[in-house]
């Protein structure tokens, strides 16, 4: 059995995640997986709390061994249109319309660890000597 992360963004676009096994992917890949949204604090209320998640098949990566999808939130057979995803894709959609293209890309964070211990303890935008990292990202960038 291998394990699969599905994964959705709460309404402060926060990464949540659902493990299931890859036969309950395949089980699901036409109704979702369901969950109790009123367990993420601001999504629903606990008497309108079946929500499902569909996996979104083409957003597929492996990482550490697991492979992972994006899901889209439905509220029953609707996507729930406070799901971040069904934003982005609605505002798209009407960018599109007006015939404007619109390039979206994700921001790289990380965190610089040696030996166990955060190597960056610095805040955002700091100097050397205070940014320990700085060689570091000289040779990144």
């Amino acid at each position: 059995m291998k394990v699969i992360s599905l994964r959705f963004s709460d309404l402060s676009g926060n990464l949540k995640e659902v493990l299931i096994s890859d036969k309950k992917l395949e089980d699901s890949k036409e109704r979702g997986v369901w969950f109790d949204g009123s367990s993420i604090q601001g999504i629903v209320r606990r008497f309108e709390s079946d929500m499902r998640l569909k996996v979104d098949l083409s957003s597929s990566y492996k990482f550490n061994n697991v492979l992972i999808y994006f899901c889209d939130v439905y509220h029953g057979d609707n996507p729930f249109n406070e799901d971040p995803r069904v934003i982005l894709k609605n505002v798209l959609k009407e960018y599109s319309s007006l015939g404007l293209d619109v390039f979206i890309a994700g921001e790289l964070e990380f965190y610089l660890v040696k030996n166990g211990e955060m190597l960056d303890r610095a805040t955002y935008f700091d100097v050397s000597p205070k940014d320990k990292a700085h060689e570091i990202k000289i040779k990144i960038a």
